[in-house]
């Protein structure tokens, strides 16, 4: 099935094995984790979660919907015949389909290192996987990795499957932000096959960027709870600001819009920009804003205001019973009290 001979002559094997093991293994390894940190959240009481993360995995078909019905509406279709493009679509962002499709896309290419019909034709698959791959990364994996570390911050507690999760999660979306890196430049820069060395050069500090990022966003998360919605707002405002700000000939080189660009910035500070300048800028506002929520959250505990929520890891409740039969609430302000593990029943208490 595979002419090995052929690829081995005129290269390329290589290329169709990291594609395998990144775009098609690992993808579906990431989607299948989530599915099963949503499981075990259901059997074990906790609904909204499971809830929550298991709606997370069809974001990208959501997203992708809307952003495809926006765009045939620019088009000359109307109607149903519009409805049923956009949705073709969208179905390929599904869990599992996005595999089917990417699999697709592996043989056409298998197909092209072979007989090498078509450069253009290559270019436009690889392209094509990017955008594919950057619905399903920085809608889905970005926001459960942040989901992940947002409950174990509250509660103190993580499973296996969970911190799994979130590895593969992290390394779904460095790879991610590698083509967000490669893509989303000025257009006479754009680079859809970039060596290997290059790309394997750039994963450590992609990876660095997105854990420190994700972790930024899980302190906003746990110290905000639902406000980490209008968190979000502000930096993708702040973001956007950036770029209208940027000379007027680099805005126009841009792959993308300027609302898409804040928004990838937003969860990949230092992966976009159409020159230095604008690289610069988008890395200092994406960072800076976040900083600027925490310190601002900092100043207002501070302060004492009551309409902050607690902070994580705060509150504890004991395994004794009052008199009102529930369960009494002490609060701790050290980590040993409440970060205690398998040791909360010696310690009498019980994480929240």
């Amino acid at each position: 099935w595979l002419d090995f001979g052929e690829l081995k002559t005129k290269g390329g094997w290589f290329q169709l094995l990291v594609f395998l093991i990144t775009d098609i293994i690992l993808l579906t390894l990431d989607v299948g984790l989530d599915v099963s940190t949503s499981y075990e959240f259901y059997m074990n009481g906790e609904v909204n979660w499971a809830a929550v993360n298991f709606g997370l995995i069809f974001l990208p078909f959501v997203v992708r919907f809307a952003t495809s019905t926006i765009e045939e509406l620019k088009s000359e279709r109307k109607g149903l015949d519009m409805i049923k493009q956009a949705w073709g679509k969208a179905v390929l962002c599904l869990p599992f389909f996005q595999t089917y499709r990417t699999i697709k896309r592996f043989i056409e290419m298998r197909e092209q290192k072979v007989f090498q019909t078509s450069t253009k034709n290559m270019n436009s698959i690889r392209e094509e996987n990017a955008i594919a791959s950057i619905y399903e990364g920085y809608l889905e994996a970005a926001p459960c990795q942040v989901l992940n570390l947002y409950i174990f911050l509250l509660t103190g507690s993580i499973t296996w499957t969970q911190v799994v999760s979130i590895c593969t999660s992290i390394l779904t979306l460095s790879l991610t932000a590698e083509k967000v890196y490669f893509l989303y430049r000025a257009k006479n820069e754009i680079d859809v096959d970039p060596n290997w060395r290059l790309k394997l050069y750039l994963l450590l500090p992609m990876m660095l960027n997105i854990s420190s990022n994700t972790i930024l966003w899980s302190l906003l998360a746990a110290n905000c709870k639902i406000g980490i919605v209008g968190c979000i707002f502000f930096v993708f405002i702040v973001n956007w600001g950036v770029i209208k700000c940027c000379h007027v000939e680099d805005t126009k080189q841009m792959y993308s819009t300027p609302s898409v660009v804040a928004f990838l910035s937003t969860w990949s500070p230092s992966c976009i920009g159409t020159g230095r300048e604008m690289f610069r800028s988008l890395f200092i506002s994406s960072y800076l804003s976040k900083l600027v929520i925490m310190a601002a959250f900092y100043l207002l505990k501070t302060c004492e205001v009551s309409f902050l929520p607690n902070p994580p890891l705060t509150s504890c409740i004991s395994t004794s019973v009052n008199n009102s039969g529930s369960n009494s609430l002490t609060m701790c302000y050290n980590i040993s009290d409440c970060f205690c593990g398998f040791d909360c029943e010696n310690k009498k208490q019980k994480i929240r």
